[in-house]
Formats: structure tokens, sequence, C-alpha cells
């Protein structure tokens, strides 16, 4: 079924080439000026990014055949001939009729009507269809926000054997499955703990329990960038010795009698509860598919790995020759949550749009994307994702609320990436022409990180805050612009770090594709940056503004005194000397002496006095020293509701009694998919 329509190689070049320079970018250096006023750059790149980079266009009016499905209608079917009258029971037996439409070239939309459809599991191949399917539509759609597709079955109270033993009582059950342990194939740098390999999840009444090791392994990764490591059985503990409220274990092995077991939480009564446990090991993929629409769909609770084969939704496949596998794609108005995995992977398509999606609560990351070209994101959240990457103690390295590869002619507008354990949002390895714009990123550990991409970035009007390490973090990245933005460490680390190695490099399989070189290596340096019109503050002492990460130094001046651009910037510190011009913290200068260093111009250091930063209110107050330049920054107030569920949801994860003082936080992901989330 798959059918290339590539931009030309003339075509991405003015583009690039278009979006670099309207923001003065690759002519920039220090002896450049960008004669255009501030407004009329921004101007340009918005309607640069509008005009060129379109991502998904279907025609919906293409559709001819429409097949519903209703798994509460009494008189639903697999058998029936899917009307409104006599729908289908199922969405794998509306896949497979899909299939016959598609194959004849007759567009398609699935409807579902709202419902929990407890399947998963499910493929659909463009290499198996006919040619006739080649230009043909598929929408899968919900009816509302209400349709659950879930991973997970129900396994009644009955079906349990209560247990007593030394003071605790918990509930076994026969366990069916082998998941087994899967660390990743990142070498040295996969989970250390035992616990991330685990693909097991358990919900009592729509309450997550904690895993608990029963089986025990010591691991052992290799030294080297890559490969799985090695298992050593320890042996087994018993549940009674490791069990409490809030938690179950896993006894897989037939030696220890193959057994679940699960301890609720003490207020429940087991008898009348709902007990989901996750079977599936993923929900739908697609396989060289084009002209496909996902909307108004919940995915949860696929017991999925850590690896990019392990996402409840995956546009693919993972492996083959480097070429794209898919093509216009739209994902709008969907629920990616509560995946022991990943959300969604997109790997190696082209004209993709993501719009008004939550890619939240999944076990490792939210979103995933490996070479892509065209490709608009709009209005989607990644939050409060790594809670098992956490425990296994992996927050970064190969991990983030959303992950970002090997993508040309990117828009990012209006996304939000708040809480994770791990890095919010990351673009690593060969990004180019990326725009992203209102961003905000908040108390994750890493907000915005920008590596070993040649750009150019602009990011534009957007706020990142509160930060466990850093704020904003550049590593051999080049032709950035920064402008109204807000970068405030909070509690955090820094506002701002720059990576300088000197070794860094990339397969450049983007452009192989397109045929603008053979996949060579590419070096890769810490580049041309220009900040602008920004407001950058530390809250704390212990802070900096602006440093070096790690790297060798002598690049790091080198990138101060001949790459970073710095314009019409604010700053502010507690201390005065928060800007490094050494390695690390060794020299580091007050704003005076930074722009000795660096040339940079029209600066200004004055407190903002944010009406209350420590509670994520950035607006500026009435007698702000700044206030005149209010309106051209980000300033907000960060929603309540967000902010107590953020704290809430930390607090699950790091083990620390939850405040309910506001709401139950477990009973509120209880009703995720219903009003609240929707």
């Amino acid at each position: 079924m798959f059918h290339k329509r590539l931009l030309t190689r003339r075509q991405t070049f003015k583009l690039s080439l278009g979006l670099a320079t309207a923001v003065g970018i690759g002519t920039f250096a220090k002896n450049s000026v960008n004669n255009n006023s501030q407004a009329e750059e921004l101007s340009e790149v918005t309607n640069l990014a509008a005009q060129n980079i379109t991502a998904a266009q279907i025609d919906e009016n293409k559709i001819s055949q429409i097949i519903h499905v209703n798994i509460n209608d009494p008189n639903a079917s697999d058998h029936n001939s899917a009307s409104s009258t006599q729908p289908l029971k199922s969405l794998s037996a509306a896949l497979e009729k899909a299939k016959q439409y598609l194959n004849r070239g007759e567009s398609t939309k699935i409807i579902l009507d709202p419902g929990l459809y407890r399947e998963g599991e499910l493929v659909i191949d463009g290499e198996q269809l006919t040619p006739q399917a080649k230009d043909a539509v598929l929408v899968i759609e919900g009816r509302n926000e209400e349709v659950i597709i879930s991973g997970a079955e129900t396994w009644h109270p009955s079906s349990w054997k209560t247990v007593k033993r030394n003071g605790i009582v918990y509930y076994e059950k026969d366990w069916l499955y082998d998941f087994g342990n899967n660390g990743g194939a990142w070498g040295e740098y996969n989970p250390p703990d035992v616990i991330a390999h685990r693909s097991e999840m358990v919900f009592v009444n729509g309450q997550p329990l904690k895993q608990v090791l029963l089986e025990k392994y010591s691991y052992t990764t290799p030294n080297d960038y890559q490969g799985k490591g090695t298992y050593n059985y320890l042996g087994y503990e018993q549940p009674d010795h490791v069990i409490e409220p809030g938690t179950f274990g896993i006894a897989e092995l037939d030696e220890n009698g193959n057994k679940i077991y699960l301890c609720p939480s003490e207020e429940i009564d087991f008898s009348q509860a709902e007990i989901e446990v996750a079977t599936k090991r993923f929900l739908l993929r697609f396989f060289k598919m084009e002209n496909v629409v996902l909307r108004r769909l919940n995915f949860q609770h696929s017991a999925n790995e850590i690896e990019i084969t392990g996402a409840a939704v995956m546009f693919g496949p993972w492996y083959g020759n480097n070429e794209f596998r898919g093509n216009n794609i739209l994902i709008e108005n969907c629920n990616f949550s509560w995946n022991n995995g990943r959300g969604l992977s997109l790997l190696h398509q082209q004209n993709v749009t993501l719009r008004g999606n939550k890619f939240n609560y999944n076990g490792f990351m939210g979103v995933d994307a490996h070479t892509l070209l065209n490709t608009v994101w709009d209005n989607n959240e990644t939050n409060f994702n790594n809670w098992r990457g956490h425990q296994g103690k992996i927050v970064q390295w190969a991990l983030a609320g959303a992950k970002i590869h090997n993508t040309w002619n990117g828009v990012f507008h209006n996304h939000r990436t708040i809480g994770n354990m791990t890095v919010g949002l990351w673009f690593d390895i060969g990004n180019r022409n990326i725009m992203i714009e209102r961003l905000i990123a908040l108390h994750n550990i890493r907000g915005l990180a920008l590596e070993i991409s040649p750009g150019p970035f602009i990011v534009h009007n957007s706020l990142l805050a509160d930060d466990q390490e850093v704020n904003f973090l550049v590593e051999n990245a080049h032709n950035i612009v920064v402008s109204n933005s807000i970068i405030c460490a909070v509690n955090g680390g820094d506002s701002v770090q720059f990576t300088s190695a000197s070794s860094r490099t990339y397969t450049d399989s983007l452009g192989q594709i397109l045929g603008q070189n053979d996949g060579q290596e590419v070096p890769i340096y810490l580049g041309s940056t220009k900040f602008q019109n920004n407001l950058i503050v530390a809250n704390q002492q212990k802070q900096a503004l602006i440093v070096q990460k790690t790297g060798d130094p002598k690049l790091y001046q080198q990138f101060l005194q001949q790459e970073y651009t710095g314009r019409k910037n604010y700053y502010w510190a507690p201390l005065k000397k928060t800007f490094g011009i050494d390695f690390q913290r060794t020299n580091m200068t007050n704003l005076n002496q930074w722009a000795n260093y660096t040339k940079e111009t029209n600066y200004i250091w004055r407190e903002p006095y944010f009406v209350d930063s420590e509670n994520y209110d950035f607006r500026l107050k009435a007698d702000s020293p700044i206030k005149q330049i209010e309106s051209n920054l980000p300033t907000q107030q960060i929603d309540s509701d967000t902010i107590i569920e953020m704290r809430q949801y930390l607090a699950w994860v790091q083990n620390k009694p939850i405040n309910n003082s506001s709401g139950n936080f477990l009973q509120k992901l209880r009703n995720f998919f219903n009003n609240d989330h929707n």
C-alpha cells in the first residue's frame, strides 16, 4: 500500500534556508546584523512555518464506507452488517472489515460508540493490502471522548484466593504469562534496577498498584553503548515478606508456582473491587500505512516494554531499510495513558499532525519520534511520565516526555510538558528546521533539551521553569534562536547549560532517504546561538543563570566569544556572579563581565517581581520594574488543578504521603478518561 510523496531535495533545501534566513541564522555570527525588527523577524518565521510545514493533509470527504462498533449495544455482534442499527462488537472485527474496503480502494471510517474495548495486539500492514488501497483513507474515531481501548482484563474478586499470613491479608491467582525481563538495548545505560525491566501492571478500582519483585535477579550491563546485559537469578522471596498495601508481585517461574499476588489499599473492599490486569503487549500497530486518522480515542493499560517496540500505538515498523514507512497521519484528541512503556511511537513517517492529544502517566515515555519529515504538533501534553523508569533509577539517557530524533521541518505549538521524572521535551540527533512556540516545561528532570542537531531551532514565547537539573540544555547543537521567553530556575537546577564536547557525530538518516548524502557520520559542535528579549532568572544562590554543563572548556569559551549572541535580555539572581565562562563553575562572573566577554548588548539586571514563582504564578506584580515588557513575555499563572495533580503524582512516584486536601489523587486517576481529562 505504501506510496511515497516526498519533498524534493530542492524544496527541502529551500525550506531550511528560508527558516534560517528568517531569523538571521547561518550568517549571524558576531559581525552579522539582522536589520529586521523583532516583530518582522517573528512574523516571517511564523508565516514561513504556516506556508511550508503543512503536515497531514487528509480528505475525509472521500469516505464512502462507515463501520459502526458498539460494545454496549445488546444487538451488537461481529457477524453483523456494521450499520448503526446492527453494529459490530469489537475493534478487531471492524479492522478486518475495513481491510476489505481498503483493498477495493474505498475510504473507510470506523466509528466506536462509548465503551471500554478490552482488546489489543491489533496490526494493519499496508504491505498486505492491495495496490488499490494506496490512496484510500482510514479513519478510526470515537463518537465522543469516552471510548477506551484497554490492554487489561478484568479478573473478578471471586477468582482470587485470600491469603492471611504474618499479619497481612493479600490475594493470589494463577499467572499464565511470561513477560520476562527486558532492560533495553542501551548497554551500560540500561536501567540498573530490574524493576524497570518488568512490564506487569495491576489496577484496583482504577488505582495503580506498585510492583515489587518476588523473583530476585542481579543484572550486569554490557561495557558498551549497546546490548541487553545479563541476568543472574538469585532466588525467590515469599510474598508475605515483600507485599504490602498498594503493591503486587509476580512469581513467573514454574519453580515458584506461576502466581500473581496483590494487596490493595486498606480502605478498599476487595469483594466489590474492580481488578484490572494488563495482559496485552501492545494495542495497535500501523505498518507502511498512509492517510490514517485516529480521533477521540483513549489508549491505556498496555503491558509494553522499555524498548522502541514497546509502544501502545505504533506507526512503523521499527525494522527494515532506511526509508519512509508511513505518510499522512493525523492523530487528534486522543489520550495515551498508563501504559507500561511508551504511549505512541512514530517511526520513519512523513506528514504527521498531532493535535490536542495527551501522553500522560506512561511508565517510560509519552511519545517518541524517529525520522520524521514535515510534522505539526499543536496543543499536546506530555505530563507525568517515566514512573517505571524512576523506580528503576533511569531518568534520562533515552527517555523523555517527548523525544524527537532525526526530524526535519517541525512546528511545535502550545506544548505542555510537566512533572515528568525525566526530560520534558528533548530534540536529540539530527533535527533540522524546528519551531517551538508557547512551550510550557515545568518541574521535569530537565525542561527543554537540544542535542546533536544542526537546527535551526526557533524557541519563542516559551516558559521553562523549576526543572530539577536545568531548564534549558544545549548539547552540541547549533543555529538556535531563543526569544521572548521566561527561563526561571525557581527551586530547581540551573537556568541554562551548554555542553561543548569535541567529538559528537550523528548519522543523517533522513538526509540519506532524501538522497542528500550516503548516510555518513556528520560531526557537530556547539554553535550559533542567539538569545534575545528573554527573562532569565535564578531564585537560589546555588543556581547559575548560564553555565557550562560539561565538555571542553576551550570550545565553550570559543563558543561564547564567537558563536553566542545576546541582546535585550533581562537577568536576575540572588548572587551577581552567576555566569560561567570556564569549565563548569570554575570562573563565575557578573553580568557586566559576561557582557564584556561575550559582547552581549542592551542587557538589564533587574528583579522581575513575579506574583508567586514558588507556586508557578509567573505574572508580574503591579510594581514590577519590568512591567512594561510583560506583554512580550509568556507571563502566566499555571492553573491550580495542574499544580495539585503534579505534586500528588510526584508524591506517589516518590513513595511520599499524598495530600488529599484538594481531592483524592488516585480517584482522579480512576476518572482520568472521563470528564476531568477530556
